[in-house]
């Protein structure tokens, strides 16, 4: 399939194409209040950093600007290809493919994104700017159009239709986990009226629908962890445009499935759940934030809990807990032990987006008894012991940001609230007998007090 870019597109690959920088070794300091404007999903390091998601690299994957038939520009997730269309030389593609140790000459390389750029049918200025790109990124941009064409590519299989009949018609327990890996690539990639077509046949309810049967089951183990958090990207490639995010809300079973994943065995997976959540709170206010409180209580009552917020509270205890002993691997969680040399990121990543997620469920409602009866639950559920061990046990400025935020709204908000409760007192209280009573009353239990008083 033949695409072709735009002059915003050719920049946004060359800016793109050094390698992908960490969620953690990026992060640049926070905003004001540490909040995540409303109208942009972001990535946890972006929303911490007060930054938008364009141009930056989200969880281990880089964005791109991708536009298309349907018009209008989108943020995606290029995980590990860039579909830039045409067709390179079979022996120049079998020597990256099978060969990427092999080092092509510079003369070679610009040959082969010469016919790429033939392809592409682009104009000279975006000739120019992709022959400005660094010998290296040319070649991994090659590479990554390798990857995509790996894919098997008959008559139907890059088109919606076949995923959706593939996610309706296949138990998702026994589809094949490479199916969903490349419905994420497509749902990342292709232009946006290629997402658009997928969503009108109702492909984001049957990643919904999918994503639930495996988060309500009662153990999640070996591919259905894989698959779980396949589909979240997709749904997340969905979301990050603009109608999209609209379509989520007009299936509210959508956001309350998403909200299943959110004790979800992977902590990359939690990861991005607490992220997407975070942008579905400020959707519409506050329709949005309902919706999320709604999957949330859903979840309580599915795992027979107690108390409100408790599976999430839960979920980032265990983790905190999960990190080993002062900073050693000694009690480290067989989770992390997983992750490997990434173990301490990737936690520090999921603390800073719960945290981001934390200040959106308790700072989107306007009603200050609201958010304070919230910050209670919060409390009640296991937050007051959680914040201690991230107070001593995690050395980084955007989680203290959003610790810092967290704490500041909340003496506002008791701040105002007490406020609030005295004007109210004097408003109601016009009667001298009234006002009289009122002071009595305060202080029934003080005998000096009331001595002094009458």
């Amino acid at each position: 399939m033949n695409r072709h870019w735009s002059h915003d597109e050719v920049g946004s690959a060359q800016q793109r194409a050094p390698s992908v920088v960490s969620t953690a070794s990026s992060a640049g300091s926070g905003g004001a209040d540490g909040g995540p404007p409303r109208g942009s999903l972001r990535s946890t390091r972006s929303a911490a950093a007060g930054r938008p998601l364009t141009g930056s690299s989200v969880g281990g994957e880089q964005s791109l600007r991708s536009g298309g038939s349907g018009g209008a520009n989108r943020v995606t997730s290029v995980p590990s290809s860039v579909v830039v269309g045409g067709a390179f030389p079979s022996a120049a593609l079998s020597t990256i493919h099978r060969e990427p140790e092999v080092e092509l000459s510079e003369e070679e390389v610009n040959l082969m994104l010469g016919r790429l750029m033939d392809e592409m049918d682009l104009k000279d200025a975006q000739r120019l700017q992709m022959h400005q790109m660094s010998t290296a990124n040319k070649l991994r941009l090659l590479k990554q159009h390798k990857q995509f064409e790996a894919f098997p590519t008959d008559n139907r299989g890059n088109a919606p239709e076949y995923f959706y009949q593939s996610l309706i018609g296949t138990d998702i327990r026994t589809l094949p986990k490479q199916t969903l890996v490349h419905l994420r690539v497509c749902v990342s990639t292709q232009p946006v009226q290629w997402v658009k077509q997928f969503v009108e046949i109702q492909g984001l309810e049957a990643l919904s629908d999918s994503l639930g049967i495996l988060n309500h089951a009662g153990v999640r183990k070996g591919d259905d962890i894989t698959k779980e958090m396949e589909i979240i990207k997709c749904i997340k490639s969905v979301v990050n445009i603009q109608w999209g995010a609209q379509d989520v809300l007009r299936y509210p079973t959508c956001v309350h499935n998403l909200c299943f994943s959110i004790d979800a065995p992977s902590l990359l997976t939690r990861r991005l759940i607490s992220e997407i959540l975070t942008y579905i709170c400020y959707l519409n206010v506050p329709t949005g934030h309902k919706e999320v409180l709604k999957g949330l209580d859903k979840l309580q009552k599915f795992r027979d809990m107690q108390k409100r917020f408790e599976p999430w509270m839960r979920a980032l205890e265990s983790a905190v807990d999960g990190r080993g002993r002062m900073g050693s691997k000694v009690g480290v969680s067989e989770e992390l032990r997983q992750l490997g040399g990434t173990a301490d990121r990737d936690l520090t990543d999921y603390v800073l987006s719960s945290m981001i997620f934390m200040n959106a469920v308790v700072g989107v409602p306007d009603d200050i008894e609201m958010r304070n009866h919230f910050r209670n639950q919060l409390h009640a559920a296991g937050l007051t012991r959680i914040l201690k061990k991230l107070r001593s046990g995690f050395d980084s400025p955007l989680i203290a940001l959003q610790i810092n935020k967290y704490d500041k709204d909340a003496e506002q908000d008791l701040t105002d609230a007490m406020e609030l409760y005295n004007q109210q007192i004097m408003q109601d209280m016009t009667d001298p007998e009234e006002v009289f009573q009122a002071i009595l009353t305060q202080i029934d239990d003080d005998e000096r007090s009331q001595e002094h008083f009458l």
